[in-house]
């Protein structure tokens, strides 16, 4: 696993906008209005990716395992555990 670490607005999604369209795998996002946001992104910068998915989406995708890559994991996170306050996390991989 890979990790993009750099400050917010930074261009951290449109990095992974365009890893999407180079290794033609699906970013999942926190939501469907965010997973339509970034393909709407995707279309004004000119690069086709596929399909953008939320969360949700690929959780009821039972049995199926995918290639994803993730967009904002921080918020994802968030939104799993909504009652508690992360301090710190661990990754297992390089920081591109």
């Amino acid at each position: 696993m890979q990790v993009i670490a750099k400050p917010r607005n930074s261009g951290k999604t449109t990095e992974l906008i365009s890893l999407s369209a180079e290794l033609q795998l699906p970013i999942v996002c926190f939501s469907e209005h965010e997973a339509f946001r970034l393909n709407e992104k995707a279309a004004r910068l000119g690069i086709k990716i596929p399909k953008p998915l939320s969360v949700h989406q690929v959780t009821q995708q039972k049995g199926t395992r995918h290639n994803i890559l993730v967009d904002n994991l921080d918020i994802i996170l968030e939104r799993f555990f909504p009652e508690i306050n992360i301090h710190v996390i661990t990754l297992t991989g390089g920081i591109v």
